[in-house]
């Protein structure tokens, strides 16, 4: 299994519930002003307020179907890009003009052909897909204390501390004995845990924690109330060890996930 292209993104995810910030607008929101946002990218202010200015006007070309289309290259090729015909494709800009809203089973071909469209725009904007700033942002925005604890709901945070939560993940863990003996496979599980067992990594995370040190709490935090808890485990003073994750979903304790030791 490769290592997630970000840890930081997924766990982000994970801990919040909500997916990591992408946009421009959303990222100065998180990271709570434009200045600051600018600190954490490495540039000016006035380079933020510019790529605020224009995601905002790039938003706007695009955002209707008939703009889809016509930045895609018409019906033909819109309709390939959501998976469509191209007869649902002109029902959907009849609809538009008319202002009748589109159905709920439709709308996921309709994102799919918005992503499509800011596919093509962004090949020819002037700010590239590959927007360095935007990236500097987003890496500084993911590994941001503030920003983190601005975007997770307290009481969420308290309640993974204090209470626990269902884990559901797939990982590369390493159990690791006295002797330096590793058994690294792919894990695949869902468990429900306490929060003694995601204090550390929580703490960690709303610290600003890198995502290795973050990791590296979870671990602890299995170490001491997982893998301890089977027979031979403690005595043998065994470690658990997450490399790296594929999959993490952090949720409220469901009856009928695995608990510990089962």
């Amino acid at each position: 299994m490769k290592r997630a292209k970000s840890q930081l993104a997924l766990l982000w995810q994970a801990f919040t519930g909500e997916k990591a910030p992408s946009s421009v607008r959303d990222m100065v929101n998180v990271a709570g002003s434009i200045r600051r946002a600018a600190r954490l990218a490495g540039c000016s202010p006035s380079t933020i307020s510019r790529r605020l200015k224009q995601e905002a006007a790039a938003a706007e070309a695009i955002g209707s179907v008939e703009a889809q289309i016509n930045m895609v290259g018409g019906t033909k090729q819109a309709a390939e890009a959501a998976g469509v015909s191209e007869r649902t494709v002109r029902r959907w800009r009849q609809q538009e003009r008319e202002g009748r809203p589109h159905g709920k089973r439709q709308q996921r071909h309709i994102d799919q052909l918005q992503r499509a469209a800011k596919k093509a725009q962004a090949a020819e904007s002037k700010v590239p897909a590959t927007d360095e700033v935007r990236a500097k942002l987003r890496q500084g925005v993911l590994g941001d204390a503030e920003a983190r604890q601005r975007a997770i709901n307290p009481r969420r945070a308290a309640r993974i501390s204090k209470s626990g939560a269902r884990v559901q993940y797939k990982a590369i863990v390493s159990v690791i004995s006295t002797d330096q003996m590793h058994d690294t496979r792919e894990r695949d599980q869902d468990l429900e845990v306490g929060g003694e067992v995601m204090k550390g990594g929580m703490q960690a995370w709303l610290n600003g924690g890198s995502a290795d040190t973050v990791l590296g709490k979870l671990s602890e935090g299995f170490t001491d109330n997982y893998l301890q808890s089977h027979e031979g485990a403690h005595a043998s003073g065994a470690k658990w060890q997450f490399d790296a994750f594929s999959r993490l979903t952090i949720g409220q304790n469901t009856p009928g996930a695995t608990k510990w030791g089962d």
